[in-house]
């Protein structure tokens, strides 16, 4: 009976997380100030005056002074977010840190932004794997890390983030395979991996992406066919595979996406004649 007692007791201290305060919002973010160089603190606190911090520049609140968006890209700000204790920022929708000299690794705690729907990180210097940690974020429309230094895999379960519209990976060090999960991330419009070192197959998977408008693979290490889904893609307007080592011949399938415009295929190893099916291609554009 005491064993059960102090079980139940164990589960509910653990479960009645208190909530976070005003106050502490504002005080994560002096403690974040604190961490970062000195001339970022200095840009900051004068910035961060006053005791209300919704009035600060870059922060909006919510109508009950709960921080929902943190804007501060292009302020040339330089540290790391591992100080950063987005725990104290339950309420948060945005972060706009894009364009700063961040480095360092993405911190596995961004995953407590459960209601995060605006993430943009790009344009600094962040490095490290990309934490699976992010996948928990499901509410995501946007996620941008591009332009960093980012390494490793993406992570497996990319595709729990069903509801993202735009994922920009570009300009990374990111190798390993596309994750097949790929395939569930139904409602992604613009997809952007260029320009890092990913390696195999296109996935077959990624014939279920029907809103997709925008596919950037360009520049990396993949290898294999085309495979006959990309025709599956009917939004699809502008397709870049272009240096790769892509194989085998142009899917006759291609033809099946009747609002494309760009298509660049060039600097692989295709083989095989340019598919009739092509001529169905009434938008399709040649530079």
């Amino acid at each position: 009976m005491l064993l059960l007692v102090l079980s139940s007791y164990v589960f509910a201290a653990s479960g009645d997380e208190a909530p976070v305060t005003i106050g502490q919002e504002a005080e994560a973010l002096l403690k974040w100030k604190s961490s970062l160089d000195n001339n970022s603190q200095t840009l900051l606190s004068s910035l961060w005056v006053g005791s209300n911090h919704c009035n600060w520049p870059g922060i909006t609140c919510d109508d009950n002074g709960s921080i929902t968006n943190l804007s501060l890209g292009n302020y040339g700000l330089q540290g790391t977010l591992h100080n950063m204790n987005f725990l104290s920022f339950p309420h948060l929708l945005e972060l706009h840190f894009r364009n700063n000299s961040f480095y360092g690794e993405i911190p596995s705690h961004i995953g407590n932004l459960s209601k995060l729907t605006f993430l943009d990180l790009s344009y600094n210097n962040l490095s490290g794997n990309i934490p699976f940690e992010i996948c928990l974020l499901t509410s995501l429309n946007l996620i941008s890390l591009q332009i960093n230094r980012l390494s490793g895999s993406i992570p497996p379960e990319i595709g729990r983030l069903s509801s993202v519209s735009q994922i920009y990976f570009s300009d990374n060090y990111l190798n390993g395979s596309i994750p097949v999960s790929i395939g569930m991330m139904r409602s992604v419009g613009a997809l952007d991996f260029s320009n890092n070192y990913l390696t195999g197959p296109i996935p077959t998977s990624i014939g279920n992406l029907s809103n997709l408008v925008y596919l950037y693979l360009y520049s990396n290490n993949l290898f294999g066919s085309i495979s006959s889904e990309i025709g599956q893609l009917r939004s699809l307007t502008d397709l870049q595979l272009v240096d790769n080592n892509l194989t085998g011949v142009i899917p006759t399938s291609i033809g099946n996406l009747t609002n494309l415009y760009r298509l660049k295929l060039y600097n692989n190893s295709l083989s095989g004649s340019i598919p009739a099916s092509l001529g169905h291609l009434q938008s399709f554009c040649i530079p």
